[in-house]
């Protein structure tokens, strides 16, 4: 199941929100059907199918449990996570807690992205739409060449982006044999 889109929505005054008739199906369809509500990055929050959630939770429980990341990232995304369900008119209700920790307003968006939905504060949304707007294309070469990160590729490509800087080229070598992954380049 892939999931797609973007969907805006108003919360009413007790967070819930109708969700679409689409969506709502490819994520009931599966017969171990069962959805969980996280924290998510940059500001967002994630609506797993179990299948999902239970794969991230093997990533997770695959990493080391004395590295002080996966603890904390244990901790903070597991003790915040939430089953959720849609009620009989399709609608979904979030928490409290994890309204408040993502900013949400009246106005959202949800964002299919591959095998979750992200559920965003509709101005947030726009905001980040719009700062990357210019750089698809070479966020989308970067991606997609990096892979699973199995060269280390993905943190200078976060650096830049976070910097505004062009990401570094993966086939970009330099002469002196310092690698265009060591030095971003700068803005245009």
């Amino acid at each position: 199941m892939v999931l797609t889109g973007t969907y805006p929505r108003s919360l009413d005054d007790k967070l819930r929100f109708a969700f679409p008739r689409g969506l709502r199906q490819q994520l009931t369809d599966d017969a171990s059907s069962g959805l969980f509500l996280a924290p998510g990055m940059d500001g967002s929050l994630v609506l797993y199918p179990r299948q999902a959630f239970e794969q991230l939770a093997r990533r997770v429980a695959a990493a080391s449990p004395t590295g002080k990341a996966v603890r904390a990232f244990s901790r903070l995304f597991y003790g915040q996570a939430q089953a959720c369900e849609f009620d009989r008119q399709g609608r979904l209700r979030l928490p409290t807690e994890l309204a408040t920790w993502a900013g949400l307003s009246k106005e959202i968006v949800l964002v299919g992205v591959r095998d979750s939905i992200e559920i965003w504060d509709a101005a947030r949304w726009a905001r980040f739409r719009e700062s990357l707007a210019d750089s698809f294309d070479r966020i989308a070469e970067q991606a997609l060449t990096a892979g699973d990160d199995d060269f280390g590729f993905a943190a200078p490509i976060e650096r830049s982006i976070e910097a505004g800087t062009d990401p570094p080229s993966v086939v970009d070598r330099r002469d002196d044999s310092e690698s265009a992954l060591d030095s971003p380049r700068q803005p245009r």
